[in-house]
Formats: structure tokens, C-alpha cells, sequence
């Protein structure tokens, strides 16, 4: 009996997929997260979602907001239909993701094997490459998770505990999937390097509504403001506040170190700062990355600066749609128990009225930042003396001829200085180019759909 090609071709495909999965997780599978407890009194993080029985319940239809075939607004949605791709990254893992029809922005990272957002991509993994480097333990809080990207580049790069916060089941059925993929789900909960969370983080601990914003065709858009008639009501949530949640860990106690918190929750960033005071004025956080918008009201910027200034922060980089890529070369101060604002205001009408600043921030604690301004001035000092040394002006007799040769010198670092700032708008030019392109795309496919 001749078995047919297609069976062949088929069952190859088939083992190669497995051999390559088990190859690469075995690359992969992070070391369990370091702890002074012996492994008996380790337990399992009691706030923690268990994926393995989510998973389960997914497969038996059992999840309201991800049922087989569901229609939001008028659209039929089948979230059975997932995908999984192995990402084109420093440090490459699994990831799973949506159909385009329910999430459009998220599906491509089939096509690209990457996020969009690059530039966070690489911030993400320099925090934890540098820890590693150091061998230090360091921790993420993802706020607002989504599928889980950047939770994912934090383990693949060593992060020693992630803590996942995501309020949409739609999207942790994702996640979760991708952390089987990878091998990260352990038959010790208490040795997963991943907590994912199933709250959303706010000003309080409460339950409350869960809105998909307009057409719903974006998961990872979903709030807890529904501030449009045409928002529909997914589910009622649990909320928790980081104090409150830093709290429970003992957190304040024990001290981590915090190396990144990430924050994406749909112009919900004022409530969660409201709920991290005491995190915030603890110093554990180390840096933190999240968008302000540009229709973000000034109020609300105000008091989310004044969070960040007031707690010893300050904006270090910031970048457009890609992620926080071009450091902040203005320095800005604020005095809490002054009322000199000057420089505070001056930030103010950078970010939101000149709009200086592109809409995803990174903040870092001052400690943090001369270092970084150290390595910068020791560079361009390196550049300088290199052209001195390569012009020895000193050599020179002749008095008009050592005048010369300085001269000389000057224009070579003018034209340094000039070549850099080209090369800085060019970047900016090259940027706002892809902005145009990826707006237009997106258009065109909304308009295709």
C-alpha cells in the first residue's frame, strides 16, 4: 500500500515542529528564581493564575469572554484559531497569538517575528542582560500584559521573577499558551520565574467593569473607563493596587530590587501611580516605561509627573510608536517642599503643550542617571582626545602655525558636532517616515477589514 506525499510531507513537518521545540525550550528554560527558603516552605503565589487548569478550561469551552465562535459587536470572533511563531530576537522564544479578525496589531508579529515596538523590546532586555552580567536578582512588573511580549523577553533574558498583570482572560489564554510552549509552566507553581496576575491595577482594591473599546477588534484596548456609548461590557474585574499588592509580598520587608516596571493600561496610568505612592517613594523600582499619550489631559499628566519628579525620578529616554529610543538631553528638577516649579512647569509644556517628547517614556531614578550621563560625557571626551592626540598642536615653533593647527582642531570637533546632530535628525526624520507608513498601513487594512 503507497502512502500518499501529502501524509509524508505532513508527518515531517509535524516532527520537525516538535524536535525544534524541543531543542530551542531546552535553549531557553529559565533557571528557577533564586530565594534564601529552602524549596519546602517555597509557596506558590497565592494571587497567581494558574495557566495549566485556564488552559484546560480554554479546551472545554468553558472561558465566557473566549467561547469558540463569539460575536462582539455585530463581528464573529474564533479564538480557538491561535498561532504560534519562534521570534526573531537577541534571545528567541515562543509566542502565541490572536487571529488578525480579533487581534489585528498583535497578529503580525506572525509575519515579523517581532513586536513593534522594538526599541521597548531592546530597553527590556538591557535592564536584565545587565542584571545577569552583575549577577543580581532583579524583578518585572508587567502592567497591563496583554499577550505577555515583554513578560516574555523578561524571562528569555533572565529576569529572576515577573509579575504579570492583565485583566482581559482573552489575552492571558495567550500568554499562557506561550509559556507552555516555552517549557516556562512548572509542575512546582512556586518555581514558575512568571506570576501572571488576573486583575487590573488602579487607585483601590474594588470589582469593576471591564470595557472593549468601539469595534473590540483589539484586545489589548480593552479598559476599565467606558467613556463611549459604542463601548460594550466584556466582564466585571477584580482591581488591586501595587501598594497594596507590594504589601501582601512583603515587599517593604524583604526589599528587591526592581529592575523595570512597565505600564500600558489605556489612559489608566494616573489611577495606577495613585495606588503606588509608597512603592514609588520606596526607590525599589529601578525604572519604570509607559505611554503619555498625546490627548492624555494636562491634569492628568501633572499629577503622573508629580508622582514620578516627587519620588525621586526623571525622564531619561523617550521614543514614538517603537518604544523609548532617543535620551532626554534636557534635565529637569522638582522640590516637592519648595515652591520654585520653574523647571516642573517647564517639563510640563515640553511634554504636552511643545510635545517634544515622543509618547513612550522611560523614567529612572536620579542615582541611576549620572551614570549614564558619565559613560556619554566619557565617550564624546574620548572622541575629542582622540583628535587632539591625531593634531599635536604643541609641536609647533612657529607660533602662527600652532594657531593654525588649533584652529584646525576647533573645526574637526565642530564638524564632530554637526555630523552627530545630523545624524540625530536623520534618525528622527527616518522615524516619522515609519510613522506616516505604519499609520497609512493600518488605515489601509481597517479600511480592507
Amino acid at each position: 500500500m503507497t502512502i500518499p506525499l501529502l501524509f509524508i510531507a505532513a508527518f515531517c513537518g509535524f516532527l520537525n515542529y516538535w524536535t525544534s521545540k524541543s531543542i530551542i525550550s531546552s535553549q531557553l528554560k529559565p533557571q528557577p528564581p533564586s530565594s534564601n527558603l529552602s524549596e519546602s516552605t517555597i509557596m506558590a503565589d497565592p494571587e497567581g493564575l494558574d495557566c495549566k487548569e485556564l488552559l484546560k478550561k480554554f479546551r472545554r469551552d468553558e472561558i465566557k469572554v473566549a467561547k469558540t465562535t463569539q460575536s462582539l459587536n455585530g463581528r464573529e470572533k474564533n479564538f480557538k484559531r491561535t498561532f504560534g511563531v519562534i521570534t526573531n530576537t537577541a534571545k528567541p522564544f515562543y509566542v502565541s497569538t490572536h487571529d488578525k479578525h480579533i487581534d489585528l496589531v498583535r497578529s503580525e508579529i506572525m509575519e515579523h517575528q517581532q513586536y513593534y515596538e522594538y526599541a521597548l523590546t531592546e530597553r527590556v532586555a538591557e535592564v536584565f542582560d545587565e542584571t545577569v552580567q552583575k549577577n543580581e536578582s532583579s524583578l518585572f512588573l508587567d502592567v497591563g500584559a496583554n499577550i505577555g511580549w515583554y513578560s516574555l523577553v523578561a524571562v528569555a533574558h533572565g529576569a529572576s521573577k515577573v509579575y504579570s498583570f492583565e485583566p482581559n482572560l482573552q489575552n492571558t489564554i495567550r500568554f499562557c499558551e506561550s509559556l507552555s510552549l516555552n517549557d516556562w509552566l512548572r509542575d512546582d507553581p512556586s518555581k514558575d520565574v512568571v506570576v501572571p496576575i488576573s486583575k487590573g491595577v488602579g487607585n483601590k482594591e474594588e470589582s469593576r467593569k471591564f470595557y472593549a473599546k468601539g469595534a473590540g477588534d483589539n484586545p489589548g484596548a480593552f479598559s476599565f473607563q467606558g467613556d463611549s456609548s459604542d463601548d460594550t461590557v466584556v466582564d466585571t474585574m477584580e482591581l488591586t493596587t501595587l501598594d497594596s499588592f507590594a504589601d501582601r509580598h512583603g515587599w517593604f520587608q524583604s526589599k528587591p530590587s526592581i529592575g523595570l516596571m512597565k505600564v500600558d493600561v489605556e489612559h489608566f496610568e494616573l489611577e495606577v501611580m495613585e495606588g503606588a505612592g509608597r512603592l514609588l517613594q520606596s526607590n525599589l523600582i529601578q525604572r519604570i516605561a509607559m505611554e503619555l499619550k498625546r490627548d492624555h489631559p494636562l491634569v492628568s499628566k501633572r499629577k503622573i509627573l508629580r508622582f514620578l519628579y516627587g519620588a525621586g525620578y526623571e525622564l531619561y529616554m523617550h521614543g514614538n510608536w517603537k518604544g523609548p529610543n532617543f535620551k532626554v538631553e534636557k534635565s529637569y528638577s522638582y522640590n516637592s517642599t519648595t515652591t520654585d516649579r520653574g523647571s516642573f512647569e517647564e517639563l510640563l509644556d515640553d511634554v504636552h503643550k511643545w510635545k517634544l517628547y515622543g509618547e513612550n517614556m522611560m523614567f529612572v531614578l536620579r542615582g541611576l542617571v549620572p551614570e549614564e550621563k558619565k559613560r556619554a560625557r566619557k565617550k564624546q571626551e574620548e572622541k575629542l582626545l582622540e583628535i587632539k592626540k591625531q593634531k599635536s598642536c604643541n609641536a609647533h615653533d612657529d607660533p602662527i602655525e600652532k594657531m593654525k593647527c588649533q584652529l584646525k582642531v576647533v573645526a574637526e570637533f565642530k564638524y564632530y558636532k554637526t555630523q552627530e546632530e545630523n545624524k540625530r535628525k536623520q534618525e528622527e526624520d527616518a522615524n516619522k517616515q515609519e510613522d506616516d507608513k505604519m499609520r497609512k498601513e493600518a488605515e489601509r487594512k481597517h479600511e480592507d477589514r
